[in-house]
């Protein structure tokens, strides 16, 4: 979290202990056991914070030098309720008078 919040986000979702379902061919495929309990953390961003949050945080959780630490993954917002007033986007700040 504090890295996330380090290069800009301001808060997160966390799922403690969630657990997936996997096959053997995803377990080759990514080295993460989906059967054993992971925390799951949900940042909601600004798509120009995205890059530099998923930067950072692969740098500090070595998501690329050591298999089966995580996954870390961008996913666009296309509708939603509840998240305006959440954070101002930045076409809503050119829009004030």
């Amino acid at each position: 979290m504090d890295t996330a919040r380090e290069a800009g986000a301001t808060g997160a979702t966390v799922i403690p202990r969630a657990r997936g379902a996997d096959d053997e061919g995803f377990r080759r495929m990514t080295g993460l056991d989906l059967d054993a309990r992971q925390d799951v953390v949900l940042f909601v961003v600004p798509d120009q914070t995205a890059a530099p949050i998923i930067e950072r945080l692969e740098s500090a959780g070595l998501f690329r030098d050591r298999q089966g630490s995580g996954i870390v993954f961008q996913l666009d917002i296309e509708d939603s309720v509840g998240l305006r007033g959440q954070f101002t986007l930045p076409s809503e700040k050119e829009s004030d008078p």
